[in-house]
């Protein structure tokens, strides 16, 4: 659990108090939670390095030593830096760590050390004496020369610990926090992720904050009236005072990354103020007179009793329920991870960047698709800082200069780009700073030929339009689907953010993680097994629609066979009867020359299968090279006998040769073939 908000109640005189540290470990110990912590470190600084990459070169450079010493001893001493550096990071974030954990019961040994209890002495004139609970036999008196080395032991012993090791804690940050804030990632920031990972950049110290609340709430407050305290509500006031003011800063400064963490730390306050007002009923009915007297005429010392329990289960109740649906949320939450290591991608950006990627595109023609790419983007790669002019730009003269800033540029293509004066100075700066351009585009790859004819003709100025479209479509131009169906808009989003990472420095050294792509949690595409035995029917006429059956067949999980139509009815081989029938359906392929075979062969067999009550499949061509049309010349082409069965009244699937979204389009053809063979 990324929170560190937690609540624990100790009944006692002294106010009700906090365990700090327990968000973080829940029932672990604090061992498993050290151990859980440091694989975590490990699997981080391990690909954070180039040793395998020294290692290996120092080892092969190590048999020609005699013919390369110059270079057997570069590579050495590369390596060499590296394990001690990681060596560092590592030995700083086991330092980290337990100190983190053990500081909360350290502390509370400390101060439970200085508690004192009083005990009244004389009835008659009210007098009390307070003595050390830790040893009755001292009292708590500064002027005994017992108590007061005690008294001075004591302060010693909080200013090395509750006081020195935040302190400490906030020298880290302080020393990490221009990486941080401009997610450059370095070894010691790394080292020090376990103190700012769960907070906004700009909140990153939150974590000191928190620390000395947990200890004032634990510990400090039980200072006040140190004699006489533990019989008064005046602690308890205080840090339902405490608790209140930091409840309201929370609420405001929202520090967390995570609104389920928000919400948990906001919970686990209330859950605090509620258990101090608990604590209060407790210590003021000492009697049935007390209780009577300051809290309710109805309510003696049983039902007071019974009441603070109530009160506390509920709150516990409440806190396991919160912590319940935000581990389930987290698990869920729909988040872009690398699939050959099943960990979120490292986004560490060059040291004189401060952006991930510079989103260039037409105001007219690209705003809105460009804004969902965006929020889709921030969406599932979180921390991303992507530049974009709504969001980013104030001052038009420093268009160049935000280019620069940025690691990656983005060219979103829509019609009259190149014709825009500052879409043009946004590409000129990008390939002047010889920055990898990403080049996006929509409809379908015809937009790829309009964009290199647009900017033939535009762009006669600057490097010329021969060096710009060397730079654009140095990279395949990307598809997007942002504004499609979903399935089709994480493909798109997955295909992007894996070229965007391939041009960062984590990435660049350790290229290898990437081949596998990307994966999105839940969204994803998941195996479809067909129960019954499939034949999908295609007509030889209709273009390519044998290969898609073909295609299907090999995907799918399941007795899947293809045939031609006429074997239909020339064999009669449809079998719907018997413990597992066999599933028919009949795939047609719309493009540009669908019934527009010699003999009218295509639309006599779709007649004769929707007859027979078969269900089509319809398939619609997205490549422009392949046939692809609109749906109203198809509709025109189509015989009306077939209309008025209502032939392309069905959602036709998508059909995409762009590899990462075929196979989104052979999914979706063998989940509705599932569909079809489940309703018979």
């Amino acid at each position: 659990m990324s929170t560190k908000a937690h609540i624990q109640s100790n009944v006692d005189i002294s106010p009700v108090e906090t365990g700090p540290y327990s968000t973080r470990s829940g029932t672990q110990s604090i061992f498993e939670v050290l151990a859980s912590e440091l694989k975590q470190h490990s699997a981080l600084t391990a690909t954070n390095s180039n040793e395998y990459t020294y290692f290996h070169a120092c080892q092969k450079i190590g048999h020609d030593s005699e013919q390369y010493p110059s270079k057997k001893h570069q590579y050495c001493t590369n390596a060499t830096f590296h394990n001690s550096k990681q060596l560092w990071s590592k030995m700083i974030y086991m330092s980290v760590v337990i100190l983190y954990l053990v500081l909360p019961s350290v502390s509370s040994i400390i101060f439970d050390a200085i508690i004192c209890r009083a005990f009244e002495t004389n009835d008659e004139e009210e007098t009390a004496r307070s003595y050390l609970v830790a040893d009755f036999s001292i009292q708590c008196d500064t002027s005994m020369n017992e108590f007061s080395n005690l008294y001075k032991t004591f302060w010693l012993t909080v200013t090395l610990w509750p006081i020195l090791v935040p302190l400490v804690f906030f020298g880290l940050l302080i020393s990490i926090r221009k990486s941080v804030y401009s997610k450059r990632t370095t070894f010691l920031a790394e080292a020090c992720r376990f103190l700012w990972r769960d907070y906004r950049e700009d909140m990153m110290f939150w974590e000191i904050l928190d620390i000395y609340r947990k200890l004032f709430l634990t510990g400090l407050v039980n200072m006040i009236d140190l004699e006489k305290g533990s019989t008064k509500i005046i602690r308890l006031v205080i840090a339902i005072m405490v608790s209140t003011l930091y409840l309201g800063i929370l609420g405001l400064a929202r520090p967390y990354i995570q609104n389920t963490d928000l919400y948990l730390a906001f919970t686990s306050n209330v859950v605090l103020i509620c258990l101090f007002s608990t604590g209060i009923i407790v210590n003021i009915c000492q009697d049935d007179e007390s209780c009577e007297r300051f809290i309710g005429d109805s309510i003696g010392l049983r039902l007071a009793t019974l009441i603070a329990v109530i009160m506390t289960l509920i709150m516990l109740g409440i806190t396991l329920v919160s912590i319940g649906y935000i581990t389930i949320s987290s698990i869920t939450a729909p988040t872009i991870r690398i699939f050959s290591t099943g960990n979120k991608p490292n986004i560490e950006i060059p040291s004189s960047c401060q952006n991930h990627a510079f989103l260039s595109h037409k105001w007219s023609s690209g705003q809105e698709k460009v804004h969902s790419l965006v929020r889709l983007m921030q969406c599932y790669l979180q921390g991303v800082k992507l530049w974009l002019d709504v969001d980013n730009l104030t001052d038009i003269t420093k268009l160049e200069e935000a280019v620069n800033e940025c690691a990656v540029f983005i060219l979103f293509y829509t019609e009259g780009y190149f014709s825009s004066v500052n879409c043009r100075r946004e590409v000129y700066a990008a390939v002047a700073a010889k920055k990898p351009i990403i080049a996006v585009y929509v409809d379908d790859s015809t937009a790829i030929e309009e964009m290199t004819k647009e900017c033939h003709a535009c762009c006669t100025e600057g490097p010329g339009s021969d060096i710009i479209l060397e730079n654009v479509l140095a990279n395949e131009p990307i598809l997007w689907l942002g504004n499609s169906r979903k399935i089709f808009s994480l493909a798109s989003l997955k295909v992007l953010v894996l070229r965007l990472l391939s041009h960062l420095p984590f990435y660049q050294k350790c290229s290898k993680q990437l081949v596998e792509g990307l994966i999105i949690g839940r969204d994803e595409p998941k195996t479809v097994r067909i129960l019954s035995p499939l034949v999908i029917y295609t007509c030889h006429g209709n273009g390519k629609a044998r290969d898609i059956a073909d295609e299907l067949s090999r995907t799918g999980n399941g007795d899947i066979r293809c045939r031609d139509a006429q074997d239909l009815f020339a064999n009669d081989t449809l079998q719907s009867t018997g413990p597992n029938p066999q599933c028919n359906v009949m795939l047609l392929y719309l493009n540009k020359d669908l019934f527009k075979d010699k003999y009218g062969e295509v639309s006599g067999l779709v007649e004769l299968f929707l007859k027979k009550g078969i269900k089509l499949l319809l398939v619609y061509e997205e490549d422009a090279k392949e046939g692809k049309c609109e749906f109203d010349i198809l509709y025109s082409q189509t015989p009306d006998e077939l209309l008025a069965y209502g032939l392309l009244d069905e959602l036709a699937i998508p059909l995409y040769t762009i590899p990462a979204y075929r196979t989104v389009s052979l999914y979706l053809l063998l989940q509705k073939m599932s569909d079809i063979c489940s309703s018979m």
